[in-house]
């Protein structure tokens, strides 16, 4: 008597805990993982230019994503653009969804100080692979939407497991 009212008290615990999330079923992308420095064309209001870009995302065992990009100009020293991303994500068979529940952008090329993030309900979709040690994200458009050519992510660098 006394291991079943353990036995349930530990199960009500243990379903307690659940909050009903979704986890990963992909663990290969749970880690630190940071791109290689790319050239990218961006259009400003004052005409495209080229731009440098790095990108760190990190992907948690609970689900859990946090995605830091940013882009420079090669003559100049500050960020032009920041964007900083959390939220859920579930990955499986070569298809990733982020859930991006937070974020900050900011493209006015102002230094980012005291960043706050804002409420965000939004599901971004990818196609990923994972090949050699490095990871590629390839955006997904959606039906009837009109999308630029799609650019890829490599991260060739896992920084942790």
């Amino acid at each position: 008597m006394k291991i079943a009212k353990f036995a349930s008290v530990l199960a009500a615990a243990v379903l307690s805990a659940c909050d009903g999330t979704t986890l990963p079923a992909d663990t290969r992308l749970v880690g630190r993982w940071q791109s290689t420095e790319a050239a990218i064309v961006v259009g400003f209001p004052e005409g495209a230019r080229t731009v440098s870009g790095v990108a760190e995302v990190r992907f948690g065992a609970d689900g859990e994503f946090h995605r830091d990009v940013r882009l420079f100009d090669p003559a100049r020293t500050d960020a032009v653009i920041d964007v900083v991303e959390e939220g859920t994500f579930t990955a499986r068979d070569g298809e990733l969804t982020a859930h991006v529940k937070q974020s900050y952008y900011r493209g006015d090329g102002a230094p980012a100080t005291n960043v706050v993030l804002q409420p965000t309900d939004r599901n971004d979709k990818y196609t990923y692979s994972i090949e050699g040690g490095g990871m590629t994200l390839v955006p997904v458009c959606p039906p009837n939407a009109l999308c630029i050519e799609p650019r890829f992510l490599h991260y060739s660098l896992r920084i942790d497991p």
